[in-house]
């Protein structure tokens, strides 16, 4: 985490030993909650078990869980809110990306109230509709614990950045940029 300090939900600038509390407070609940970051079931696709499919694979309403809205309320991450995000690590900077259907680990560009640049976001990734669909379950910031919250990338006007470029692949999507936002969430839709 670095020495400086970070914007909270109302623009004021948090403290970081103020926002090392707040990560500690989060971790804490969580394990009071029994909070699972990782052992999630999943299926023989590599979906999550718990997440409905519609017919043309893409999920299906889901709530969030208790831990993940506990969790957002104590880090300030309110419905809404969103940050710039790498899709993935390992292709910044290119053009097409490739996706596929499965975990999916991202990286936040910019400040998300509470959480710094560098943390590293954990969801899924489905392609089996028109447009993709990602949603993250977890967050890690640097050096410390992962936490349980909900968001999900938005692609813009019509979803245009999201639609899967000719030659994507089956269980894959080719997508034209390697950025996109992410939004915090209380439901998926």
């Amino acid at each position: 985490m670095n020495s400086k300090n970070t914007l909270d939900s109302n623009g004021s600038r948090l403290p970081s030993k103020a926002l090392a509390r707040l990560m500690a407070m989060a971790v804490l609940a969580c394990m009071d909650l029994g909070c699972a970051s990782t052992g999630v079931a999943h299926r023989a696709d590599g979906s999550p078990a718990h997440v409905p499919l519609r017919a043309d694979g893409s999920p299906g309403l889901e709530r969030c869980s208790d831990e993940a809205l506990k969790a957002m309320r104590i880090l300030r991450l309110q419905p809404d809110i969103g940050a710039w995000i790498e899709l993935d690590p390992y292709q910044i900077d290119e053009s097409p990306i490739t996706l596929t259907d499965g975990p999916l680990e991202s990286l936040l560009d910019e400040e998300l109230v509470t959480l710094p640049v560098g943390t590293r976001l954990y969801g899924h990734v489905w392609t089996g509709g028109p447009v993709v669909v990602i949603r993250y379950y977890e967050a890690q910031p640097p050096n410390s614990e992962r936490v349980p919250i909900c968001g999900v990338v938005r692609w813009g006007p019509e979803d245009v950045n999201g639609k899967k470029l000719p030659g994507s692949p089956p269980g894959g999507a080719l997508l034209k940029y390697s950025r996109a936002s992410m939004w915090i969430v209380r439901k998926f839709r």
